[in-house]
């Protein structure tokens, strides 16, 4: 017997207009050190819902028409892994909205350049899934 989805994971692009959205990961060096929210370039998240369009509207109504990019979960394509290895289908940039953050260059920079060679998701210490405002 099949098992159904347990899940989407889906992309967000605000390419050349950056979004501070709500109800989104941070890294806890951020939460830390200034607990803001900053503008990124895309976002990446996970939902269970059976639509996972009104997931991508508690980011804020109008960032449905943002929506680049939906997967079905499996195990090869976690949201962890799309953020760190895959590129944007629109515009073919980077996922990793991380780097964006005001304290990702001065702390963590190290852990990208060491591991993307490897093709393996960052260390999960350095995320914070999820923050409710």
């Amino acid at each position: 017997m099949a098992i159904g989805n347990v899940g989407y994971t889906y992309v967000l692009c605000f390419d050349g207009d950056p979004q501070e959205i709500r109800d989104r990961d941070y890294l806890r060096a951020d939460m830390d050190s200034f607990g803001i929210n900053y503008p990124i370039t895309h976002y990446v998240g996970f939902t269970m819902r059976n639509n996972p369009t009104i997931r991508v509207k508690e980011h804020g109504a109008r960032y449905i028409n943002n929506l680049v990019a939906l997967y079905p979960y499996t195990d090869e394509d976690d949201e962890a892994r799309i953020k760190w290895t895959k590129r944007c289908p629109k515009c073919g940039k980077d996922l990793w909205y991380f780097a964006e953050s005001p304290t990702y260059q001065e702390q963590f920079s190290r852990h990208r350049a060491t591991e993307i060679a490897d093709n393996e998701p960052p260390p999960i210490r350095i995320m914070l899934r999820n923050r409710k405002k």
